[in-house]
């Protein structure tokens, strides 16, 4: 049932996701307390996942006495989908959420009424999933939506055959210490190669959400109070989500209308030494995510249920 905001208040967690950049996540949570919570009861749940640097026991000092947020650390590195699933289980169990927030570290609010709007959206439309405008500060691009089909496993394939390719250049590359030439030539020549996301200033539905920031709603959390499928370490959650909503039936928003900005890169931007082995990791993982749809594709095909 969809509460009423006039008779009681409404329950908004925010899931962030930390990894080593304390000064990233500590300027987020005061970006979210800074806005406005009329009528909205919320939570701020950091998960710190395993970050090398300790930053999330300084989190944890940090937050100790603070009644709005809560830090888990896990001991192991458990990438994106089970790291976020980590709070997302937590804000079911403790605090019964009506919407719960998916959200980087390196997210800014600027609109003060951002989960009033977000509250009224769902209210209005009644959806699983709802995701907003992601503006990159780095790329200055539109990030959201992603796109508007579904993979089939022909395209899949084609795919990963192409991931597979860029492996193979890229390790040369390595071998032959050019990448940061060839990056820094074709940047020169091109420009900044990033466009923005299609029809990214109009209200769609059913499209696939870029996994910066989302919100899954109880229409989703009824069905997958687990949260996100948990198969991947990194990269292509998003797809996997947007497949498995088109399988249930389950019906994603994005709107325009909710802002945010992504600060991408911040923690990479200096570290240009690291660029190719940072590439290369994002396609191994890419590949191996791909095989994970793969088996999400299987399962679906084959009835087995989810929920």
């Amino acid at each position: 049932m969809i509460k009423n905001k006039l008779d009681e208040k409404i329950d908004i967690s925010i899931v962030v996701l930390h990894y080593n950049d304390y000064e990233l996540t500590v300027n987020y949570v005061n970006n979210i307390q800074s806005l406005n919570w009329d009528n909205l009861n919320y939570k701020i749940i950091i998960v710190d996942n395993c970050s090398p640097d300790g930053s999330g026991n300084y989190l944890k000092t940090k937050y100790i006495f603070d009644e709005y947020v809560d830090v888990i650390i896990s001991p192991i590195n458990l990438g994106f989908a089970k790291g976020n699933n980590l709070g997302i289980c937590f804000a079911n169990e403790n605090y019964h959420s009506d919407l719960i927030v998916v959200s980087n570290n390196d997210i800014q609010i600027q609109d003060y009424d951002f989960f009033i709007k977000l509250w009224s959206t769902f209210q209005k439309n009644n959806v699983a999933i709802i995701g907003p405008d992601i503006y990159s500060t780095d790329k200055n691009i539109h990030q959201s939506p992603i796109n508007q089909q579904i993979l089939n496993k022909e395209q899949l394939l084609i795919f990963e055959k192409n991931i597979s390719k860029k492996i193979k250049y890229l390790r040369v590359i390595k071998k032959l210490k050019v990448y940061n030439i060839l990056s820094d030539l074709k940047r020169c020549l091109l420009g900044k190669s990033g466009k923005d996301s299609y029809l990214y200033d109009k209200k769609q539905y059913n499209v696939v959400l870029q996994g910066a920031f989302f919100v899954l709603t109880k229409k989703y959390l009824n069905k997958h109070p687990e949260g996100l499928y948990p198969g991947t370490f990194l990269y292509m959650e998003e797809l996997i989500l947007f497949y498995i909503c088109f399988k249930e039936n389950l019906d994603i928003l994005y709107d325009p209308e909710l802002k945010v900005l992504h600060f991408d890169g911040v923690s990479t931007r200096n570290k240009k030494n690291d660029r190719c082995d940072k590439y290369l990791f994002e396609m191994i993982e890419t590949l191996k995510s791909c095989n994970v749809f793969e088996k999400v594709i299987s399962e679906y095909e084959r009835g087995i249920n989810h929920v």
